[in-house]
């Protein structure tokens, strides 16, 4: 899965840091259940925040439901982003590089 924040052009997203990559864990059930893909990967999935290098394992959460999903580095210290219905938007996260504000548009590709 990759989102892309404020533009759906990945290459723009990467170029201001705005690009994440989430990776299928296999056996995990996570983003084969809805209504959105964090039941079963609340911890453990990969990540990386470029358009190429390695994935970071560990990522964790500490939010998962129907209406929200917070991802969190490995370190469990940074946000990566974060979905909230509530909030109308995404959040650019530390983790990605940005400054944990709210309220971003979210292009969320799934294949």
């Amino acid at each position: 899965m990759m989102v892309a924040l404020d533009t759906a052009d990945p290459l723009a997203a990467a170029a201001v840091n705005k690009l994440l990559f989430l990776q299928y864990m296999p056996g995990a059930d996570g983003f084969n259940r809805g209504p959105i893909p964090c039941v079963g990967l609340k911890a453990g999935f990969a990540y990386r925040v470029g358009l190429a290098g390695p994935f970071v394992t560990g990522g964790t959460s500490n939010g998962c439901g129907t209406t929200d999903w917070y991802l969190r580095d490995a370190s469990n210290l940074k946000y990566l982003t974060l979905f909230d219905y509530s909030r109308a938007g995404n959040a650019w996260g530390a983790g990605m590089g940005g400054d944990d504000s709210l309220n971003h548009d979210g292009w969320w590709y799934v294949r």
